[in-house]
C-alpha cells in the first residue's frame, strides 16, 4: 500500500455511492490518446507506423479493477472473442485464421488473401 489509508476510506465512499446511485461522472470516460512509434527505425512521416495508446484516469482504472474483481464471476464474453482475456492472445486468432483457411482448402474452396504492409490481412473464401 502506498497511499495514506484515508485515500481507501474515501475512493470506498465514493465508489459506494457510484454503484448506488448509478451515476459515473462523464470524467471517468475521458482519456488522452497519444500516438506511440511502432518501428522507430521504420518511415516517422507514415501514419501506419504509429498505434493509439489512451492514458485513462487513474482513478476510473482503480474503479473498472474493483468493479471487476467483485463481478468477473458473473462476466463471459463470446467465445470467437481472442483478445482482451485470460488465456487467449495473438497466436490463437492466427491458429483460428490458420485452421479456418486449411479447412477451406481441404474441401475444395478457393482462398485467397490479400495483405499489403501496414495494412490488415484480408482473406476471401469463394
Amino acid at each position: 500500500m502506498h497511499s495514506h489509508p484515508v485515500i481507501i476510506i474515501h475512493m470506498k465512499l465514493l465508489f459506494n455511492m457510484i454503484c448506488e446511485h448509478g451515476y459515473v461522472s462523464d470524467r471517468f470516460g475521458t482519456g488522452i490518446t497519444v500516438p506511440v512509434v511502432k518501428d522507430r527505425l521504420g518511415d516517422l512521416s507514415c501514419a501506419y507506423n504509429y498505434r493509439p495508446i489512451t492514458l485513462s484516469p487513474i482513478i476510473s482504472k482503480i474503479f473498472e479493477y474493483c468493479i471487476l474483481h467483485k463481478y468477473e464471476h458473473l462476466l463471459q464474453s463470446d467465445d470467437l472473442q481472442l483478445g482482451f482475456k485470460k488465456n487467449s492472445s495473438c497466436s490463437h486468432a492466427l491458429f483460428v485464421l490458420t485452421a479456418t483457411i486449411e479447412h477451406f482448402i481441404t474441401h475444395g474452396s478457393n482462398v485467397y488473401r490479400r495483405w499489403m504492409p501496414q495494412k490488415p490481412l484480408t482473406v476471401y473464401i469463394m
